[in-house]
């Protein structure tokens, strides 16, 4: 995708947005600060203001801090399991560290988590040739007593297993993954990109159809959100 601005400093009216897909514009007059990020997608605003409205929460509590254990990158652990250690998941896999030198997020390492890189999945953020973005690298439920460097964010943890697969389902879900895709600047994940995504009662499982029915979109709306985001492997 390609934007541009037509900048004049001395004008501070509604601003003209245009989005072109497929050969068609939709113009939409708006504010510069309507959110903390420039939206370039019309569409997406409408569908992101109807999720707003509904008043829930964001998913971005959810999500642990970057670097949540405080492990960098290059830690590596043991190859083999020992007393008192912890299974570590970093970019080169499965190694046992020593749970009394982790000092941060302790009270989630017995706990069910959701492990998704930090890295986008798409190579800079550029669709793939369908035109369709995964959103969501390396995305994956890991048990208790289970660090991870800072190559993984942790999206959810929870005791319940019920709660962190029906989380887990949550965040495969076209929905979801559309709109994370609308905060992303970068090819790099914060817990604050996923500010537009509701925080749901995972109690239940929701399914893509159900969160279209629940926040009112339009067959245009579902349309557009299921034309840009792959289905999750």
């Amino acid at each position: 995708s390609i934007n541009y601005f037509l900048w004049d400093k001395n004008y501070e009216g509604m601003c003209a947005f245009t989005t072109i897909k497929g050969g068609e514009n939709n113009v939409r007059m708006r504010t510069l600060d309507e959110f903390n990020v420039v939206i370039g997608d019309n569409v997406a605003i409408s569908i992101i203001n109807k999720v707003q409205n509904k008043g829930y929460g964001s998913f971005c509590s959810n999500v642990m801090p970057y670097m949540p254990f405080g492990l960098r990158s290059y830690v590596r652990g043991q190859d083999k399991e020992f007393p008192g250690s912890v299974k570590l998941y970093s970019s080169a896999g499965l190694s046992y560290y020593k749970r009394d030198d982790i000092k941060e997020c302790v009270d989630i390492i017995d706990k069910y988590k959701i492990l998704s890189s930090k890295l986008l999945s798409e190579h800079a953020g550029e669709p793939s040739k369908s035109g369709q973005y995964k959103v969501l690298s390396r995305t994956e439920i890991i048990d208790p007593n289970t660090v991870v460097t800072e190559s993984y964010l942790i999206l959810s943890a929870s005791d319940s297993i019920e709660e962190i697969q029906n989380t887990y389902r949550y965040c495969c879900t076209k929905f979801f993954r559309f709109l994370l895709l609308q905060y992303m600047s970068s090819i790099n994940m914060t817990k604050e990109v996923f500010k537009f995504v509701p925080k749901l009662d995972m109690s239940k499982e929701w399914t893509d159809k159900e969160l279209y029915s629940e926040f009112g979109l339009t067959k245009e709306e579902i349309d557009y959100i299921e034309s840009i985001i792959k289905p999750m492997e």
